[in-house]
């Protein structure tokens, strides 16, 4: 409720467009502790140029510097007075008040901090004369610094084509910022030979003309999207007083008078585009009354598609708010303007309705478009030109941001927008490393920009878009047309790289690629073998802009005028940053694509954007690794998300749990195979047997025991024999190539092996030094429980996972990693004794101790599966049925068939209340038809890996998931925590992809007999000192609730003609293909290593390519669609249950190839016959790529 005073509004001005209060000057003049007393006015020197002057007070000498350094760290370069004038005491009125008017004019001996230094010869006089016109100050003297002065990138292009007409002299970009003073750049240029200034000449009337290479690509992409709004350029206006609409109307028609490009459309001739300017052109003002409230709708249906054809391409609305209350609307299309010459419209029109007559151009936009054409031929273009091919020689990969929604296969254009003001402070910050780098402050933000996108992506090879105003020749400066040109600037922010070098090159790339700014951007698109895409941008999807060009002051007599707010809800890329600079910091507006995107998301970019910008002011020193993007707040959540602390009983084991479950329910049955039934103290005293048979045998603390088992009862008597005797065991298929057990038994140093008289053959035939132990010989031990002191730290089991190197690994669990994956307070499961489980899967698949310990360790009763019946859907439904089965765990890819013929029976007779997946990916949609026929069936997802102890996550499937169809494998498990890191181990932000380290009670003791990979793969956790964390191979990203989603295995990621796919978003993607059943997509590489993408699925009926095909194009950009498409009757598995990829067959090579197809229709023979003739090429198919084919815009204006 209290009231802020601002100052007098006379007391306000505007410098160079920017609105400014002497006030807020003052303010901070009076922050520096030697200055008493401050007045700041506004003055106005000879050519009625306005400047800010300081007349201050102060208890000591204070120097001009000292004060204009002050200055600098809190205002922005526009609001630094200009001069500073030392008083001993401020004039007064007899009312006390300071008196303005008395306050003397300033002395031009020191100006702008800088003691002047008057020219000393005509050359000198010339530039400064230049230097003022282009910075807009006055008393500019030799010494001054252009850009301490306020010059930046744009104004060094102007003030470069104005030394050129002035002088006839071509100075490079870069000799301005190593001489940024007119002392030092006066003895460079006069060392230079002159050149004849050529102007731009007016070409002879015709009916149409050529376009510039900008206009040619805007009308290519306006036909592309007919009914897009994409490429409007609308502004607007609010205006209050008495305001004469016939005089609005004439002063507009004045400035399409004065403008040809107001007065051009544009069509196609011999295949080319081309522009008509029209003598005339119908222009007649919109107008409506609406209330205050209506406003926004109004801005909203202003905006509509232009039709290219017609001019003018502006249009203007007016609408009258209230008697003297007005809000003028204009549209322009960005072929006939751009931003600087929306400003050029303003001005016009405002001196057009004051009554002035606007003069006469020289030359006209065709004009210069036609000179431009006549450029590219010449040596000054076919440098440029190689300039750029030089730095795309390599083509850059594709910015794999990662996005809230899949990209589609052709862009949505439909945007949002978010802002946010960078403080003060970090301004400047940025401003004193541009000082230190001789950089500008443009540069700085796209260093920040590119170590932004590192973050995201981890990609070291950056390109950011970013536009110049292409007015390089002086002649261009009063013209509104289409000139801006695109500049792709490629920057390599690798993470070893201090931020302040990487600013260094950052700057030395920018000033190259600004000096040869004027090739069209459009040129080299076509120039560069790109691959065609419709889901992207050219070279980049992703730009930056820092606005700096002069606003016009917006100033009638007898009308107020401000600038109305305009949001156009379509963007051109991804991402586009657009900042300001102002009073209060750096004012910065994110556009993003609402199709990718959310706006959640980008609140949470926009301000690690901005904590990019604070940390690297902070410490320009530190490397781009090492700087960190998260917020203190994000950082918490991620310790929220790992919220899992759960007490267990840390001091049992899985032996002390057997034995007790034992004694409750001894008659109880334990295990079922086939015909053969064990209750659980028949298993106990079985297993007994074996472990005193063990003991005597030497087995004892951390002694490793193989064996070699057929999948029966045989194997979990051994198990159990084995940890009570207190050694750990490895279990081994008799399946297995002989050479892989002798590995086992080898690497692991097994000395006692436990198999069966049936097996005994299987072992003599393999090299084993050790002692054999038969089961069949242990019936006359001991049946009773051995005393054996087991502790909670000691081995369990070894199981071995197949190794990047070839040879497997075999990974050590201890008893305690198992205790409290099944027995902790914060257990989500209530398994108990009425539940009966499979063991499904293989003993040697970690996969198996969930389903034999979840089982025996509750009092469950636990079926065995054969393998043939685990081959055999229907068979394992029917064993489900008979044994009343309530506890199922399955893999996603054994599950799948299983589902399918499950589906085919109309009876709902199946116990199941449980199913859980794990060991590979899951994709949720293919559970929705058990769902619907088991709706009270809960469905959970469980991530693990055997170092981590079989499961890491857990995540319940409902109708939500389903329909999402993304991998949501939930939150850790209690005991459990989990990290997303970047290749530097940093923490990732939600929804960025990195890969998983798991640590806590489940992380495994490592790897048997392998030191280095389990210092490799086992690693310190710099979040929790002391700890051990499991890196994981997977990528994964955290979801904004906790949740995670897995990507896939990072050696799983493919790159393709630049692009890096993850082939199991592809899988998804053909999911969703209403017969496709599964699907596998896979990457290969043909003879010449170029990598190609095959995709195998099974069907629930015939399928042509040509359909999968379609299907996948109308989901996902070109690149992403498989070259080869393999149907499967069905998913060859590993012992484990996962898709075997390495069983995948070849494709068909000839067959694929062959895979021309006539014409089948009239239209389609009609089509062919007219690309057959634009292309140049004998035989078109109706599967041919156009692009491919050698396409390109101007040949798709052709077609």
């Amino acid at each position: 409720g209290n009231i802020e005073y601002l100052g007098r509004i006379d007391h306000q001005l505007k410098i160079h467009g920017y609105r400014i209060e002497c006030g807020e000057v003052e303010a901070r003049l009076l922050e520096h502790e030697g200055v008493r007393e401050a007045v700041v006015v506004a003055k106005h020197d000879e050519r009625e140029q306005a400047y800010l002057c300081a007349y201050y007070v102060s208890s000591e000498a204070l120097s001009v510097t000292e004060l204009r350094a002050h200055l600098t760290a809190l205002l922005p370069e526009y609001m630094v007075p200009s001069y500073f004038v030392h008083l001993d005491q401020m004039p007064l009125t007899p009312n006390g008040k300071v008196d303005r008017n008395a306050l003397p004019q300033p002395d031009g001996q020191l100006a702008a901090g800088t003691v002047y230094e008057a020219p000393r010869t005509a050359l000198e006089e010339k530039l400064v004369q230049l230097w003022a016109e282009v910075l807009g100050g006055e008393h500019m003297g030799i010494a001054d610094h252009f850009f301490e002065r306020g010059g930046h990138s744009l104004k060094v292009v102007t003030l470069i084509s104005r030394i050129y007409r002035e002088l006839g002299l071509e100075v490079p970009m870069k000799e301005i910022f190593a001489r940024p003073t007119v002392k030092e750049l006066a003895a460079y240029v006069r060392e230079l030979a002159p050149s004849e200034y050529g102007r731009i000449q007016r070409v002879e009337e015709r009916g149409s003309y050529a376009t510039s290479s900008a206009q040619k690509r805007m009308y290519v992409l306006q036909q592309i999207e007919p009914t897009s709004t994409r490429y409007n350029m609308p502004g607007g206006l609010e205006l209050q007083g008495a305001l004469d609409a016939e005089q609005l109307e004439e002063a507009i028609r004045a400035v399409i008078l004065r403008h040809e490009s107001l007065r051009t459309s544009f069509g196609v001739e011999d295949g080319e585009p081309v522009q008509r300017v029209h003598e005339t052109v119908p222009f007649v003002l919109e107008m409506e009354r609406a209330t205050e409230a209506e406003m926004a709708q109004q801005v909203e249906t202003f905006l509509r598609p232009f039709d290219l054809s017609q001019a003018p391409l502006l249009r203007v609305k007016l609408v009258r708010l209230a008697e003297e209350r007005f809000l003028l609307l204009y549209d322009m299309h960005h072929i006939v303007s751009d931003g600087v010459s929306m400003d050029l419209l303003v001005r016009d029109f405002m001196a057009a309705y004051a009554g002035e007559t606007l003069p006469e151009l020289r030359i006209q936009y065709k004009d210069y478009a036609v000179w431009q054409q006549g450029t590219l031929g010449t040596a000054r273009m076919n440098e440029q030109e190689s300039y750029w091919l030089s730095q795309y020689a390599e083509q850059p990969p594709v910015l794999e941001l990662p996005t809230d929604r899949p990209r589609p296969a052709i862009m949505d254009n439909a945007g949002g927008s978010i802002g946010t003001t960078i403080d003060r402070e970090t301004v400047e910050g940025l401003k004193r490393i541009a000082s230190e780098t001789g950089a500008t402050l443009y540069m700085v933000l796209l260093a920040a920009y590119s170590v932004w996108m590192h973050k995201y992506t981890g990609q070291e090879d950056i390109v950011v878009g970013t536009p110049v105003s292409g007015r390089t020749h002086a002649d261009t400066e009063p013209m509104i047309g289409m000139f801006v040109n695109t500049l792709a600037l490629r920057n390599y922010p690798s993470g070893s790289k201090r931020f302040i070098d990487f600013v260094r090159e950052v700057k030395e790339r920018t000033v190259a690629a600004f000096e040869h700014q004027e090739y069209p951007f459009e040129e080299l698109v076509e120039k560069l073998p790109l691959q065609r895409d419709m889901s992207r941008n050219p070279l980049f999807d992703t730009m930056l802009v820092l606005q700096n060009m002069a606003q016009t002051e917006l100033q009638l007599d007898g009308l107020q005028i401000g600038a109305a707010a305009f949001h156009n809800l379509t963007t051109k890329f991804d991402l586009t940053i657009n900042t300001v600079e102002n009073a209060q910091g750096l004012q910065i507006v994110l556009e993003y694509r609402s199709v990718l995107f959310e706006q959640a998301t980008m609140e949470r970019w926009l301000g690690h954007f901005g904590n990019v910008l604070a940390t690297v002011t902070q410490e320009p020193l530190q490397a781009i690794a090492d700087i960190r993007i998260l917020s203190e707040e994000e950082q918490q959540h991620f310790q929220q998300f790992n919220d899992t602390a759960a007490d267990y009983p840390y001091k049992k084991t899985i032996v002390g749990l057997f034995e007790e479950q034992a004694a409750r329910t001894p008659e109880a049955i334990a295990v079922v195979c086939g015909d053969e039934r064990l209750t659980y103290r028949e298993l106990n005293e079985r297993a007994n047997r074996l472990a005193w048979t063990l003991r005597k045998k030497g087995v004892g603390r951390d002694r490793i025991v193989g064996l070699v088992l057929n999948h029966s009862v045989e194997m979990i008597t051994a198990i159990l024999g084995v940890l009570k005797a207190g050694g750990a065991y490895l279990p081994m298929d008799p399946d297995y190539p002989q050479e892989r057990i002798a590995f086992m038994l080898q690497n692991s140093g097994t000395s006692r092996l436990v198999t069966s008289q049936a097996l005994a053959g299987l072992i003599e035939e393999i090299t084993f030094d050790g002692e054999s132990v038969l089961l069949e010989d242990t019936v006359d031990a001991y049946s009773h429980n051995p005393q054996v002191d087991i502790t909670p730290q000691q081995l369990a089991y070894i199981i071995y996972t197949s190794g990047t190197t070839g040879q497997p690994k075999g990974t050590m669990i201890e008893h305690r990693n198992v205790v409290r994956l099944l027995f902790n307070d914060q257990f989500a499961f209530d398994f108990s004794d009425r539940d009966v489980w499979t063991v499904f899967h293989s003993f040697c698949f970690d996969f198996s101790v969930w389903e034999m310990y979840g089982a025996l360790l509750y009092g469950g009763k636990l079926v065995i599966v054969p393998k043939m019946t685990a081959r055999d859907p229907e068979r394992f439904l029917q064993l489900l049925r008979d044994e009343r089965v309530t506890v199922l765990n399955q893999t996603p890819s054994a599950f799948y068939p299983l589902s399918q013929a499950e589906m085919m029976r109309p009876d709902t007779d199946l116990q199941v209340r449980t199913i859980i997946f794990g060991g590979e990916a899951l994709a949720p949609g293919q559970l929705a038809a058990w769902h619907r026929k088991y709706p009270h069936t809960d469905l959970i997802n469980m991530y693990g890996i055997t170092e981590t102890t079989v499961h890491a996550t857990y995540k319940k499937i409902g109708e939500e998931e389903m329909e999402r169809g993304i991998s949501n494998i939930g939150k850790p498990i209690p005991t459990l925590r989990v990290y997303m890191l970047d290749e530097n181990r940093q923490l990732v932000p939600v929804g960025v992809a990195g890969e998983m380290y798991v640590s806590g009670e489940g992380v495994a003791r490592g790897y048997l007999n392998r030191v280095e990979l389990t210092a490799e793969k086992f690693v310190s956790n710099p979040f929790e000192p002391g700890e051990r964390m499991y890196r994981t191979g997977d990528l994964v990203r955290w979801l904004p609730d906790g949740n995670i989603e897995y990507l896939g295995r990072i050696d799983h990621q493919v790159k393709i003609r630049g692009y890096r796919i993850e082939c199991g978003e592809v899988e998804a993607r053909l999911l969703e293909h209403e017969a496709v059943r599964e699907a596998v997509v896979v990457a290969k590489h043909d003879e010449r290593e170029q990598a190609y993408l095959c995709a195998y699925y099974v069907s629930s009926e015939t399928l042509s390519v040509t359909e999968l095909r379609a299907h996948l194009a109308a989901l996902l950009p070109e690149y992403m669609i498989p070259a080869y498409f393999v149907h499967l009757h069905q998913m060859p598995l590993t012992p484990n249950g996962k898709i075997d990829r390495n069983a995948l067959p070849k494709p068909d090579r000839q067959v694929a190839e062959a895979g021309y197809e006539a014409p089948r229709s009239d239209i389609e023979s009609r089509l062919a016959d007219i690309w057959q003739g634009v292309l140049s090429v004998e035989r078109i198919g109706i599967h041919d790529h156009f692009f491919a084919l050698g396409g390109d815009s101007i040949k798709a204006i052709q077609v």
